[in-house]
Formats: structure tokens, sequence, C-alpha cells
């Protein structure tokens, strides 16, 4: 019977643990705003909370990788 009542503990427990780390993982998807930024050669500002790039290039790539998925470019509605 304790071995049972292990079991089911251990169950639970690598039930709560994968469900709270895919959860933090999606959610990283859309929070570091300054690596995006720079993975298209950006600066951050932070006090206007945007990226700011130089190259004219850079930047329609950036938005068009924000826009072309329609979830994604829910979290950036000033760009898309």
């Amino acid at each position: 019977m304790n071995i049972f009542m292990l079991f089911l503990a251990f169950i639970f427990l690598v039930t709560v643990i994968t469900n709270s780390l895919s959860d933090e993982l999606l959610a990283q998807t859309f929070t570091d705003d300054k690596e995006y930024c720079s993975d298209y050669n950006g600066k951050w500002n932070s006090e206007e909370g945007k990226c700011e790039f130089t190259s004219e290039s850079n930047q329609e790539a950036y938005i068009k990788s924000i826009c072309k998925d329609p979830e994604e470019g829910k979290h950036y509605p000033k760009i898309c």
C-alpha cells in the first residue's frame, strides 16, 4: 500500500512540474523583446519600449517575422 501511495505521489509531482514548465516555456515566446530585437540587429530603446534600427532592411525583416504569425502579431499591435 505504501509503495502504491508513493507511486501516486510521484505521478502527481511529475504532472505538476511538467505542466508548470511547459507553461513557462510557452510564456517565454513573447517576453524577451530585447533579444528578439537584437536577432535583427536592432537596438532596444527602453524609454520608448521599442526596437530601433539603423538598417531599413533589418527593420522590414523584423516586422515581417513578427506579423507573419497572427498569434505572435497580437503581442505587437503597434507593429502589425
